[in-house]
């Protein structure tokens, strides 16, 4: 798949050989057997469009072309992703930043080889979330929420985009029911009327759409969140797997380079392979992911969306007293600044992510 066998050519490994010798044969062999094995890797996907990237670097073999034996689940939220992280179950992970800095602020020992750290941003987009509801319900404005049910997927950014537009149209904290379902469950819980509002991303959204469309039963309003947010996909992995494998993170971000080139020159075959992928029974509508900017890099509109989500989270989850979080522990510039160095635009660490 993508990895050649290297064979110790050494003459001393042939089948006379002493004790010694074997046993440095042995060494030998174990050690192109690791070497091996550090190019598996196991990456922890989603269903959610933005991970379009993950799809393309997948299907096109683009992971195999970087020397790499990749392994490539698709979850539905990247909540989960954090979790298989966390828990050694995965190398590498894609999310937005909710998880990444619910987990910051939840862990008890900073500092740590395991501690989750973003390579790279891979999209951002104002257009892939939304909160969506039906004016049958008696929703015409955000004002009319007051005393409803609206439903997000607790840890994820979907959460955090129902903050800020709780914020925004000063609906006040306690005059809106919250619903905890999982982004899967949101669009027939709307649809029977179980829940009057949620907080959509794609391509969810889009299947509410589709499956309202077919019954007839309600008509739709979507509110979208473009004036507040600006999602965020990125690519994490762990500092420890930074500090011993940076060679193997940058053949990861080459891979998604090369997909996000392919995005870019081929938009409708990519696409195409999204909806292909995730077995879409109707097309994505193409004001849904045309307006998405897939783009490699380190900037500092990822700064100012980190330092958002870290205050919506000293706010609503933990005491604001508590010191704040510095924002660059997050990231682990190096791979991509040796690399790519024209996609780095804050301070570039070394190998092992330390910023200098």
């Amino acid at each position: 798949m993508g990895v050649t066998m290297v064979r110790n050519e050494s003459p001393f490994c042939g089948v006379k050989q002493t004790v010694s010798v074997g046993l440095v044969c042995l060494l030998a062999n174990a050690s192109v057997a690791q070497t091996d094995s550090q190019r598996t890797v196991r990456i922890a996907g989603s269903a959610y469009l933005g991970d379009l990237p993950t799809f393309v670097a997948e299907h096109r073999g683009l992971f195999d072309a970087q020397g790499l034996e990749a392994t490539v689940t698709h979850g539905e939220a990247g909540r989960g992703n954090m979790a298989l992280l966390r828990a050694g179950e995965t190398d590498f992970a894609l999310m937005a930043l909710t998880p990444l800095v619910l987990d910051r602020f939840a862990d008890a020992d900073p500092g740590q080889p395991d501690d989750p750290v973003i390579l790279a941003s891979l999209l951002q987009s104002y257009e892939l979330t939304s909160v969506t509801t039906s004016p049958d319900f008696g929703v015409h404005r955000p004002s009319d929420f007051r005393g409803r049910r609206i439903a997000f997927e607790p840890r994820t950014s979907t959460e955090f985009v129902w903050w800020l537009f709780e914020k925004f149209h000063a609906l006040g904290h306690d005059s809106v029911q919250r619903v905890e379902l999982s982004i899967a469950e949101m669009p027939e819980a709307l649809a029977s009327g179980r829940i009057d509002g949620a907080v959509l991303p794609e391509p969810w959204g889009s299947q509410l759409e589709n499956m309202v469309d077919r019954s007839g039963k309600i008509a739709l309003r979507r509110f979208d969140a473009r004036e507040l947010y600006a999602g965020r996909w990125v690519l994490v992995t762990t500092r420890g797997r930074v500090r011993n494998s940076p060679d193997i993170a940058r053949r990861v971000l080459g891979a998604y380079q090369q997909a996000i080139e392919f995005i870019e020159r081929q938009p409708d075959d990519a696409i195409a392979l999204y909806e292909r992928s995730v077995n879409a029974t109707d097309r994505i509508a193409p004001e849904r992911w045309e307006s998405l900017d897939y783009h490699i890099g380190l900037d500092w509109s990822l700064i100012a969306g980190l330092r958002q989500q870290i205050r919506w989270a000293m706010e609503t989850r933990f005491d604001e007293r508590r010191a704040p979080v510095p924002v660059l522990d997050f990231i682990a510039a190096g791979p991509l600044n040796q690399g790519w160095p024209h996609s780095v635009h804050i301070p570039a660490g070394d190998e092992a992510g330390e910023m200098r």
